[in-house]
């Protein structure tokens, strides 16, 4: 409906010193049990996050791409020393380009898979250093909402979810 039509948003308005102190507050009860909660992460991450896989897919995909240039170079060779008609030339030439275009889209995708989540490794890595070292906070830290807060979602203006960039939720009361 539109904006004269007297509704208005039901999500409750919290002031700027309302979302630091539910951040001072669930950080603070984050941290209480820091440790536990980075080693399961920890465990996780690691299973998320494992490339190993992906490096050994990646590995025959290059191999494939390796083998169709080869043909492609063979096929090329043989045009130029043998007596086989252009259009049967054309026709395994392009046979082979679409075999090494194939292999080499999908070597470019798997890479960009192991770069997507190695990438999530080191920011997951970051937020854990961040949580390792940070001891209960007495005020508002930006730098720590940077570093920690993916999102904050506001139910009531009783209850709040601050979701870490881990994936950790805690849900906080005011």
């Amino acid at each position: 409906k539109g904006a004269g039509d007297g509704l208005r948003c039901k999500t409750p308005h919290l002031t700027d010193d309302e979302v630091k102190a539910v951040f001072v507050g669930a950080m603070n009860a984050a941290l209480t049990n820091k440790q536990e909660i980075l080693d399961s992460c920890r465990t996780a991450v690691e299973f998320f996050t494992d490339t190993s896989q992906l490096e050994s897919d990646l590995s025959k995909l290059e191999a494939e791409r390796d083998v169709a240039t080869e043909l492609l170079r063979k096929c090329i060779d043989e045009n130029a020393h043998a007596e086989i008609s252009q259009e049967d030339y054309e026709t395994k030439y392009a046979e082979l380009a679409a075999r090494y275009e194939a292999a080499k889209d999908k070597c470019e995708s798997m890479n960009g898979k192991i770069l997507r989540r190695k990438l999530r490794a080191n920011r997951i890595e970051a937020f854990f250093k961040t949580m390792e070292t940070s001891d209960i906070i007495t005020e508002f830290d930006e730098g720590l909402w940077n570093a920690t807060v993916d999102t904050m979602t506001v139910y009531s203006k009783k209850k709040i979810v601050l979701r870490l960039k881990d994936g950790t939720e805690i849900e906080w009361h005011i």
